[in-house]
């Protein structure tokens, strides 16, 4: 069975609690060799040793973990740093709320990315909090990007496929976005050629719905939405980074 090797790209900001987890089941995965490159901001809390330790633990020779305090809290600018430290020419951005499902998730995934040629590649999401909300968000967020591919593609930043040469032609992100610099990458990338939405899902955190209220939440995204939609990229954030630290859930 064809090993891929793929550079992760992962942006951090005060994450000692979910991201061990992301590192972990990124350490599961098999027939992948994966260059895990996390670009922390300066972390207030635990990130940094937290990375270092499931890095000291791993048992798989064919994942690697490295770690990088940067000088800028912007997400597009680390994860642009991130690129820059990685080695291979595969990319996956993801969030350090996500969560790789299964050992054969990556293969399965990277295999279906260069079978079908794509230029970016995205997913379905699903909570791994048990909420019913957070379902019915999630479920209809990927209706929304399967919709909007023939349109205007569009799609969260917690997990992206795409090549280092789609990366370098698009200049990477764009840093002056705060926020939906995600969907504007994507948009930019598949510019260049076919954007593709795998029905084969990952789990992600709910829990800025479940911190900010799912309804005042939503509200806030489809504002987002209608303002890039109307007047172009945004170049104020609405609020959204406000009271972004996450504390870990109660257990």
């Amino acid at each position: 069975m064809t090993k891929f090797d793929i550079s992760v790209a992962i942006p951090a900001l005060n994450e000692e609690y979910y991201l061990p987890q992301l590192l972990e089941s990124l350490c599961a995965q098999r027939n992948v060799r994966l260059d895990i490159v996390v670009a922390e901001g300066d972390s207030d809390d635990r990130t940094v040793q937290a990375v270092k330790e499931v890095a000291a633990r791993n048992n798989n020779p064919d994942v690697e973990i490295r770690v990088f305090t940067v000088e800028q809290r912007n997400v597009s600018y680390q994860r642009n740093y991130a690129v820059e430290q990685s080695r291979f020419g595969l990319l996956l951005f993801l969030d350090s709320d996500v969560r790789i499902p299964h050992p054969h998730w990556l293969h399965k995934v990277a295999g279906k990315h260069l079978r079908r040629k794509s230029a970016i590649t995205t997913c379905r999401f699903r909570p791994f909090e048990k909420s019913v909300a957070a379902e019915l968000y999630y479920s209809g967020l990927f209706a929304f990007h399967q919709i909007m591919r023939w349109f205007n593609p569009y799609a969260i930043g917690a997990m992206l496929l795409t090549s280092r040469e789609c990366f370098e032609r698009v200049g990477g992100f764009d840093v002056a976005l705060t926020v939906n610099e995600d969907a504007n990458f994507v948009k930019r990338v598949s510019a260049k050629g076919r954007f593709d939405v795998l029905t084969t899902a990952c789990q992600v955190s709910a829990r800025r719905f479940i911190r900010g209220g799912f309804i005042k939440t939503g509200i806030m995204y489809v504002r987002m939405f209608l303002h890039r939609t109307r007047h172009g990229e945004m170049r104020t954030d609405m609020g959204y980074w406000d009271n972004q630290h996450y504390d870990a859930p109660s257990q």
